[in-house]
């Protein structure tokens, strides 16, 4: 909560926090994010293909 109130209400999300809490009670203290698996980088790629294609759309409706 303290993050968010002062980054934003985007700044973090709540399952990365549980992450963290995971990782600092079993004594790993890295905030930073772990290496990705092939399954996690391809879901991000859809993420961002969809999200250009939202945008592209968006675009389109506007004009």
């Amino acid at each position: 909560k303290n993050i968010c109130d002062v980054y934003g209400e985007n700044a973090v999300n709540k399952r990365t926090i549980q992450k963290w809490i995971e990782r600092f009670n079993s004594g790993d203290f890295n905030v930073e994010s772990k290496k990705k698996t092939k399954w996690q980088a391809k879901g991000d790629r859809r993420k961002i293909v969809l999200n250009k294609i939202q945008s592209t759309q968006l675009e389109r409706l506007q004009t």
